[in-house]
């Protein structure tokens, strides 16, 4: 207010508050001062300040004289702080003869910016700091915000357990610089009133710490170090909150090392949700926060339903055909209301307009008035609820009404004792079938004990330790439970290695964005208000015995939680999950309660991802234990989302042992259809690993879908000294031992590159230098064909080896045979070359005579590095596998997968790259027998590998939602009615003008849809046409909707049985 003459808002007064914890009062209100008003003079400066303070007037031209002499009595990079002591000043001149007035004036200034801030450390200066010494402290804050600081010294924490803080009124934080417990307790200071208390954990034992640069590989825990009767560990800085009252927000800040703090307990009229746990710039490493709550402060909140259930109903104006409430004469009903204080009342809702009502949705509409008239409106509320059966008296016919719901929240509780019922206000008909009936009831509902929680900046651009929130009761006697539910906020970017509540009772977990503060750095893009946050476990298997008390240690971020819900999140999510066999235990009620309807107690684990580039990975127990399990479970269904963006979501179903059709695992599983994966839009990639069927929709984008693939990849090797070399010992094909050749010179420009892959093929020129090409200019040719193609990159990866050799690993598994990879290195073609080209081609290869194209074409090289035994003729690398100290040798040719997954994927708008499993392990029901979903007219340019058209791993497609139906499969067309038409049509038929008059006598008057694909046999691309006939004749249309390329499957060989 002082210089910028405004008062702030909440919003920004906890950026202000935010860059205070940061660094200091001071430094803030000097860094204001140097940015806002550095290029100005002091005197103008004064003025300002004078102005913005209210002095007017005689008291004007002495008040900023003073000012001018004080700042420039101060250096520069301290007159922020110095303006807070001029209006700490000013403010208590309230009694001076010339400022008083303008002094209470602005005293009052700063209340009401207090209270616009919603808190009272709103304005500079109104902040008393008081620092804690070595000793006893026993301190008192003031009416406004106060800071208590306990800093480090040299003889070591300020913050001791004998010390009595009182922060009095205001918006009250201490902030506490803490090293080791040295003398093994944890410290108890006794707190009141002070609102936030901020801690950084300075060292371990020994003047260590648990980050990066502390000499430590990993964190020392000293698990065996027991105190008291709870869990304690040696080598952590500990807090007791136990004697710290009304505090709000725990906040670790620019931690080095382990944080604990025990025993936190909130008010009588308090919630766990109501308190903030923020973990803020912890250093990188193994720096760990973790906070547990006194049993009895685990608390939720409730809401209580109390209704009734209201029938009436003219049963024999319903025989006829007529108006429900016909010849009601109800025009009311009358109870009992008790509200929150006990306070009984009989209420009668009665109106012309309940009287009136003939339908049900006119007799809540008109019992909701009347309530809204009695109780206020929102305090009922009155619906249309469920059927009923009753049987008319006179004809004895079944008939069906609607029950009219009078529903109130916790405010009241609705009875209907003695003297209750509907009330009439007419007169009964001589020949009536009236019914009335009416039931009460009530329901109460309870949220999960939740935390809140702040993550900024944790791990500090690299990656953090560990967060664990919840009850102060762990260990192996302990059966309490932690908190079931975080929502977190996510400031800057932060990487955390697991997130978890004590004795595995987190279950749901939220996530969205705050507000950042940081700057882009070298190696880490900011994007303002959308921070990132990282997941993914333990980095190092070795240290995962060191969880913290009540939590786990592993390779995965979350461990059995149930709900993931980031669907609005705007930063990037990178998150590893497991659901291990717990699940059951933690979840599921093997006890069903609705026998008649198994979905009805079913526990739907859902991860739904934002609207970034976000990675999701979750593996799955398949324990299929009597009383344990996952996806083996009836009452078990999975769905993860990928909403918007590139997203890579991998599954994996793990322990399975042998993941064939034969499993009794994968047999249930199978049964339950409970797996499934909806990527969104956005160009995603989809994994399914190892076995298990699973409902995968790609959504819209260019996709990428791996099914399986867990088998062997083959490995493809070039440029070697022995290209056409087995697999034999000293091999320099050994993958682990390459011998290259020479990087070979080649008369060539303009070359160009063909990889081929299982009949997929990119092209590049090849770049050349004075008109000559080199090995490693091929090398770079061929990584271009592969890693930068849109289809192939998604199937191989192209890398250097060891000085001119060349690796081309498959992305995808199965065993395939040398030939299914090639290249081909072709000159260019007549014309291609330039008449300069041509003469200094012919000047470089040293030719004699006329300078012509053919002479320069027949002195190009293209035919040495790719023939047998050349630098590029493909060949596999060897792979070395020791036994008993027995080496044996093999090609690197892949092997088909060893486990079953009959998947159905639904490729959605966009160029999808499908990638089925490859096993067929000689059975139906043990091969993988998976279905290609089309329901989207439109869907682009598809590639599916893999297709399998026959025996017993038989794959199908599915264009049912288009009209394609596999019984109206056929060669010719005699109707359209579900047709499925597979044509060669490499010269004719293939444009929708063409299709459609080969069509024509299809063409009648039935309304049908159909599917043609007509298919180049050269390319083996098939493009898919929807036929769509109306009822008129004549007008029959043919729209093509999208290609599919099957990769070395040839169309011709699909057959009726390789459709749905």
């Amino acid at each position: 207010m002082g210089l910028f003459g405004v008062q702030v808002g909440t919003v920004t007064m906890a950026q202000v508050d935010k860059q205070i914890d940061r660094t200091s009062l001071g430094a803030t209100l000097n860094s204001y001062y140097v940015s806002a008003f550095g290029a100005q003079t002091t005197a103008q400066v004064a003025a300002t300040l004078v102005s913005n303070l209210g002095i007017t007037g005689a008291g004007v031209a002495d008040a900023v004289a003073y000012v001018t002499a004080k700042l420039n009595a101060t250096a520069p990079a301290a007159r922020g702080e110095e303006i807070a002591s001029i209006i700490n000043m000013f403010s208590g001149m309230t009694n001076d003869a010339v400022y008083g007035t303008a002094a209470k004036t602005w005293n009052a200034n700063v209340d009401a910016a207090a209270a616009y801030a919603g808190a009272a450390n709103v304005a500079f200066g109104s902040v008393i700091q008081q620092s804690l010494t070595e000793g006893m402290d026993v301190l008192f804050g003031s009416s406004l915000a106060d800071q208590f600081n306990a800093d480090l010294t040299a003889g070591g924490n300020t913050l001791q357990s004998g010390d009595r803080l009182d922060g009095g009124a205001g918006n009250d934080t201490l902030h506490a610089i803490l090293g080791t417990n040295g003398d093994q307790f944890a410290i108890t200071a006794k707190t009141s009133n002070i609102e936030k208390v901020i801690v950084q954990a300075q060292a371990l034992a020994a003047d260590t710490g648990d980050n990066n640069v502390a000499g430590m590989g990993e964190s020392v825990y000293g698990l065996q170090g027991w105190y008291g009767d709870n869990f304690a560990t040696n080598n952590v800085v500990k807090v007791d909150a136990g004697r710290m009252n009304g505090v709000n927000q725990w906040e670790n800040n620019n931690s080095r090392a382990d944080l604990f703090v025990e025993d936190v307990r909130i008010g009588d009229n308090q919630i766990t949700k109501d308190i903030t746990i923020t973990m803020r710039e912890t250093d990188p490493g193994n720096v760990d926060f973790a906070v547990y709550f006194d049993q009895n402060s685990l608390r939720n909140s409730s809401a209580s339903t109390s209704q009734i259930n209201l029938q009436v109903m003219d049963t024999r104006a319903v025989v006829d055909g007529k108006a429900p409430l016909l010849n009601s004469p109800y025009g009311g009903f009358k109870f009992t209301a008790t509200d929150s204080k006990g306070v009984a009342t009989v209420v009668t809702l009665q109106s012309d307009a309940i009287d009136a009502a003939q339908t049900y949705t006119e007799l809540a509409a008109a019992f909701q008035a009347a309530a809204d008239k009695q109780f206020g409106a929102g305090a009922v509320t009155v619906t249309v609820g469920s059927d009923f059966s009753v049987t008319d008296t006179t004809t004895a016919q079944s008939v069906s009404g609607k029950e009219v719901v009078m529903k109130t929240s916790s405010a009241y509780t609705f009875t209907t004792p003695a003297g209750s019922g509907w009330v009439a206000a007419g007169v009964v008909p001589a020949n009536s079938g009236l019914h009335t009936n009416f039931s009460q009831g009530s329901t109460t509902n309870s949220d999960p004990v939740t935390s809140t929680i702040v993550l900024d900046d944790v791990g500090r651009g690299s990656t953090g330790g560990d967060l664990v929130v919840g009850g102060l009761s762990v260990g192996d006697t302990s059966t309490s439970k932690g908190v079931q539910r975080f929502d977190i906020t996510v400031e800057d970017n932060s990487k955390l290695q697991n997130i978890d509540s004590t004795n595995n009772t987190l279950r749901e977990v939220s996530i969205v964005n705050g507000t950042t503060t940081r700057m882009t750095d070298a190696y880490t893009k900011t994007v303002k208000d959308a921070g990132n946050l990282t997941v993914k476990g333990n980095w190092n298997d070795t240290n995962q015995g060191n969880a913290l008390p009540g939590a786990v240690s592993d390779n995965y971020g979350f461990n059995d939680v149930r709900l993931i819900e980031a669907s609005t999140f705007k930063g990037m999510l990178d998150i590893d999950a497991v659901l291990s066999d717990n699940v059951t235990a933690k979840y599921l009620n093997l006890a069903d309660t609705a026998p008649d309807a198994p979905a009805a107690d079913n526990v739907t684990f859902a991860y739904n991802l934002g609207t970034n580039n976000d990675k999701f990975s979750l593996d799955i127990d398949a324990s299929n234990l009597q009383a344990s399990g996952t996806t083996t479970r009836e009452d078990f269904v999975l769905s993860i989302n990928g909403g918007a963006g590139k997203d890579a979501i991998s599954v994996d179903i793990i322990n399975g042992g042998y993941e064939d059709g034969s499993a009794a695992w994968y047999n249930n599983s199978k049964l339950n259809a409970n797996l499934s994966i909806d990527g969104g839009a956005g160009d995603d990639t989809i994994k399914t690993k190892g076995g298990g069927d699973w409902k995968v929709t790609a959504g819209d984008g260019d996709d990428t879908v791996y099914s399986d693939n867990s088998g062997d990849k083959a490995v493809w090797v070039f440029n070697t000294t022995e290209q056409a070399g087995a697999a034999v010992a000293g091999s320099a094909l050994t993958l682990t031992d390459l011998k290259s050749s020479a990087n070979t010179k080649y008369n060539l420009y303009k070359g160009v590159a063909e990889v081929t892959f299982r009949g997929l093929t990119s092209k590049v020129t090849i770049d050349s230098t004075a008109y000559i090409t080199t090995d490693l200019q091929i090398n770079q040719a061929i990584k271009k064909a592969i890693n930068s193609d849109a289809v192939l990159s998604k199937l191989l990866l192209a890398t250097d080896g060891p000085a001119n050799t060349l690796v081309v690993t498959s992305l995808i598994d199965g065993k395939v045979e040398v030939k299914d990879l090639a290249v081909a290195i072709t000159k260019p073609a007549a014309g291609v070359l330039t008449a300069a080209d041509i003469a200094a081609a012919f000047t470089a290869y040293a030719l004699t005579g006329t300078a012509t194209e053919a002479q320069v074409l027949t002195a190009m090289d293209d035919t040495t590095m790719d023939a047998v035994g050349g630098d590029y003729a493909a060949n596999f690398g060897v792979n070395v596998t020791t036994v008993n100290q027995t080496p044996s040798y093999a090609f690197a040719e892949g092997s088909d997968s060893a486990k079953v997954a009959d998947s159905t994927h639904t490729l959605g708008a966009g160029n999808d790259v499908l990638v089925l499993s490859t096993d067929a392990l000689g059975a139906t029901n043990l091969s993988s027998n998976e279905k290609v979903v089309y329901n989207a007219v439109a869907f682009g340019n598809d590639v599916i590998v893999n297709f399998e058209v026959a025996g017993d791993g038989i794959d199908t497609m599915d264009f049912t939602a288009l009209g394609g139906k596999k019984t109206a499969f056929s060669a010719t067309a005699t109707t359209t009615d579900g047709l499925i038409m597979i044509v060669d049509t490499a010269t004719a038929n293939n444009t929708e003008a063409a299709i459609k008059t080969a069509l024509a006598a299809a063409d009648d008057t039935v309304a049908s849809k159909g599917i043609y694909v007509a298919y180049n046999a050269t390319t083996n691309v098939g493009t898919v046409y929807q036929i769509v006939d109306g009822t008129a004749a004549a007008d029959l249309t043919v729209t093509a909707i999208g290609t599919i390329d099957l990769a070395d499957t040839p169309w011709a060989s699909l057959t009726a049985a390789n459709f749905a």
